[in-house]
């Protein structure tokens, strides 16, 4: 993301998704709490998993919580659509989030212990631990039909919610996020901009040590819904399946744990989380840096 620039910082309160229980993902789907094509993501902790619907994210942006014993952080912004979950443990102890403003039109995390800035990839970009990075955690982003089909027991995580976050600041800031309106308001807080591509294209970025790199979704659906790509040295294939959802995967791995860090997003988002990020460039098969 660069320097933090607090001239062009929105600042607001989001009150994290607190949970008050889960129930099966299949009993809501029964009873219409959801349907079976709404978005779900699932965050996996201790060999347990749960899902969380992507539509009640977009107005907390932030879910907290432990599996298996195990902490994890999901965070979720509509705009532009990056979901990411992370380890909050920090020194050793488990840090407290929540969705203190925006900047570069993503959301911008705090922690309750030090008061220091976070992104929406883990890593604190101002504040006393500025230039700490948590540990990133796969996020999957699917419809329910999808996660029932793969865990026919998952649970789906409840919130508390009040009248006004259910009624009115829910539908709100999913409208524009499903329709890609940017709001000029939203837009006063970019620093700056990448015009490879349009702000609000949708594809896959990829994220490793070495490369970084955003695959538009019409080039995937241009090369039939699958490209076949080399990543540092290793195979890969990004995939969309019959909903319209990427996947990625190794070609070459033999664990199923062995998958690249990846995120469903807007252009904007991801370029302006990683500066001078590669586009993939379709039929040549190859990837440059501008």
């Amino acid at each position: 993301m660069g320097e933090f620039d607090g001239s062009r910082f929105m600042k607001f309160k989001a009150e994290p998704f607190n949970t008050k229980g889960s129930e099966l993902l299949k009993n809501a789907v029964g009873a219409g709490t959801l349907k079976e094509e709404d978005t779900v993501l699932v965050v996996e902790r201790g060999g347990e998993r749960l899902s969380f619907w992507m539509y009640q994210m977009t107005t907390h942006h932030v879910a907290q919580g432990s599996l298996g014993g195990l902490p994890y952080l999901v965070n979720y912004c509509a705009l532009c659509h990056s979901a990411t979950a992370m380890v909050p443990v920090i020194d050793g102890e488990v840090h407290h989030f929540s969705c203190v403003g925006i900047l570069n039109g993503m959301a911008i995390l705090e922690d309750r212990e030090t008061g220091s800035y976070w992104d929406i990839q883990g890593e604190c970009v101002e504040g006393p631990l500025k230039g700490r990075k948590m540990e990133s955690l796969l996020l999957g982003q699917m419809t329910a039909r999808q996660a029932l089909k793969q865990w026919p027991d998952i649970s789906l995580a409840l919130p508390e919610q009040t009248w006004i976050q259910r009624w009115l600041m829910q539908p709100a800031k999913n409208f524009f996020g499903r329709h890609g309106i940017f709001p000029p308001f939203i837009k006063r807080t970019l620093v700056r901009r990448d015009t490879r591509l349009p702000d609000m294209m949708s594809g896959v970025g990829i994220m490793t040590d070495q490369t970084k790199r955003f695959y538009p979704i019409q080039e995937i659906k241009k090369a039939g819904g699958e490209i076949r790509d080399t990543l540092d040295g290793r195979p890969v294939m990004i995939s969309l399946d019959e909903d319209g959802f990427p996947d990625v995967s190794y070609t070459d791995a033999t664990d199923g744990d062995d998958v690249p860090l990846y995120l469903y997003a807007r252009w904007y988002g991801f370029s302006l989380t990683y500066c001078d990020c590669e586009i993939y460039q379709g039929e040549r098969d190859e990837s440059v840096a501008s």
